[in-house]
């Protein structure tokens, strides 16, 4: 069953990762890509800066952020 998810925000933390290969790089940033095309708006924690000027490539978007907290939505109050 292709049911869409409820949240439209994803969020890949990079925070214990100590370095990344060319062919890493190539495939976070494909992951980027689609899941952009799916719909998804997509967040990139890099505090230390692991993945240098993201580019996912034609229809990609991502969000570099330096936490976790920023790609989080706040709850509404009632």
């Amino acid at each position: 069953m292709d049911a869409p998810f409820p949240e439209s925000r994803v969020a890949l933390d990079l925070s214990w990762v100590h370095s990344l290969d060319d062919v890493a790089r190539r495939m976070l940033l494909e992951v980027v890509r689609r899941l952009t095309l799916d719909g998804h708006e997509v967040f990139l924690v890099d505090p230390d800066t692991i993945m240098p000027d993201p580019d996912p490539g034609d229809g990609g978007r991502v969000t570099v952020v330096t936490g976790a907290d920023h790609a989080v939505v706040p709850p509404v109050a009632p």
